[in-house]
């Protein structure tokens, strides 16, 4: 996640620490920082909490990546824009986060709410790893669209029936909302978060 901290003197300065969400509201709450770009998931615990300003910048869904081969489009005759049941990918192995992660947990749920639980063969910290693995035939994958950079040969997104969403949030702690400093870097990533979610990230899909 990005923090900003304020150093005596110096004001505010911007650094880039990857944190996960509960660890960034700590040090959000201890003082350590004074800005965190965090994420939910919709399908987990908002954000939000006592003491916190959360605004809410973006909104990105995620996707099912699984090769041009597979064998549920093979046989289910799946478009490349029609939403799939993950019960009918109950049977694959599974490329996944790794388990202290938010983004784990976050795949652990929704196959759970379509009645299994995925059979992991790999773990990765980045998302291209995973979505390689994707194309290398490891399994299938869960993904958030601005995770996605480049899109490997021969693997498809593809949106869930019951989708998952991930919710982009800029949070202070309430007392400092009203700061210029940190008011202005509020509407900076707003409007960046903007640009990155009105335009697609991944390829537009081959017409069928």
């Amino acid at each position: 996640m990005a923090v900003v901290r304020e150093t005596p003197g110096l004001g505010l300065r911007l650094e880039l620490l990857e944190l996960e969400p509960k660890d960034s509201l700590q040090a959000l709450a201890a003082g350590e920082v004074e800005l965190v770009l965090t994420h939910a998931y919709s399908n987990m615990t908002d954000v939000a909490g006592a003491g916190f300003e959360a605004t809410r910048i973006a909104s990105e869904p995620v996707w099912l990546a699984v090769r041009d081969d597979d064998p549920v489009l093979a046989d289910g005759g799946t478009q490349t824009d029609e939403p799939v049941d993950l019960r009918d990918f109950a049977g694959h192995d599974w490329v996944v986060p790794h388990k202290q992660w938010t983004c784990y947990e976050m795949t652990e749920r929704a196959c759970g709410l379509a009645g299994f639980t995925p059979r992991s063969v790999a773990e990765a910290t980045d998302f291209a790893v995973i979505l390689a693995l994707v194309g290398a035939g490891a399994g299938v994958a869960l993904v958030p669209e601005l995770t996605i950079a480049a899109l490997p040969d021969g693997v498809r997104l593809l949106p869930l029936r019951d989708p998952v969403v991930r919710h982009d949030y800029v949070v202070t702690r309430a007392s400092s909302a009203a700061d210029a400093g940190i008011r202005r870097l509020r509407e900076v990533l707003a409007a960046s978060a903007a640009r990155l979610v009105s335009a697609p990230v991944h390829p537009e899909p081959a017409a069928a």
